[in-house]
């Protein structure tokens, strides 16, 4: 990251700080330096929710501009890719299989038993079944 006149854009300040420099720059009359900062402002928000308050407060100064990226490198929009490969988007509960173990005494004990609880299940590898 990098200082720009005093204000540091880090990863999570960079819409803040942005909608703030066409703010201050638009107040002082800097309008091609609230333009800049509008268009990297309209960028990193293109794909956010509409009616950000931050993004109001800049287009209030009355500074327009068109959404450019100004970023040192190529980016990846990852609102518009795809994480289906993953996995579902939503996760759906299923069954647990069935399973019947004995616990660190000797009991028997199957999940069947705690149907409709929440159950964390630890496994743990050893050379032998005592467990000191």
């Amino acid at each position: 990251m990098r200082w720009r006149t005093g204000v540091w854009l880090g990863p999570v300040k960079i819409p803040n700080a942005l909608s703030g420099l066409v703010r201050s720059y638009a107040a002082v009359g800097e309008t091609t330096k609230a333009q800049d900062a509008m268009a990297q402002l309209l960028f990193v928000t293109a794909d956010a929710q509409p009616g950000l308050r931050i993004v109001d407060a800049a287009k209030a100064t009355g500074i327009t501009a068109t959404p450019r990226d100004a970023s040192p490198g190529k980016q990846r929009n990852y609102a518009r890719m795809t994480l289906e490969k993953y996995g579902p988007s939503r996760w759906e509960p299923y069954a647990a299989p069935a399973l019947n173990v004995r616990d660190v005494k000797g009991k028997q004990v199957s999940l069947e038993e705690y149907r409709g609880k929440n159950v964390m299940l630890v496994f743990i590898w050893a050379r032998s079944a005592r467990i000191a």
